[in-house]
């Protein structure tokens, strides 16, 4: 059910402003997303200043917020990829 939940209000984002990438919505909806059971030592602060919890993610998935600060929303831009070449990672 949560799944669910979680994609419709992912989707309202998407209509919300349907301009975004994909990189874009993740961090519209981390950033807007309510912490839950705030007391729990199990909060960090990752490599983003976002706050994340092992259990609860970044929190609850907050749909109107997230709908807010999408269409206030300055995109990242195309979405950038590396090439490594082959690396063989066999065991010998």
């Amino acid at each position: 059910v949560a799944a669910a939940v979680a994609g419709g209000a992912v989707a309202l984002v998407v209509e919300c402003a349907p301009h975004l990438t994909w990189l874009d919505y993740h961090a519209v909806i981390a950033m807007s997303a309510r912490r839950v059971d705030e007391r729990d030592a199990g909060w960090i602060t990752n490599g983003a200043k976002l706050r994340f919890h092992p259990h609860y993610g970044f929190g609850l998935i907050d749909a109107r917020g997230a709908c807010a600060l999408a269409r206030l929303w300055k995109p990242y831009g195309a979405p950038r990829s590396a090439a490594s070449g082959v690396v063989d990672v066999r065991a010998p």
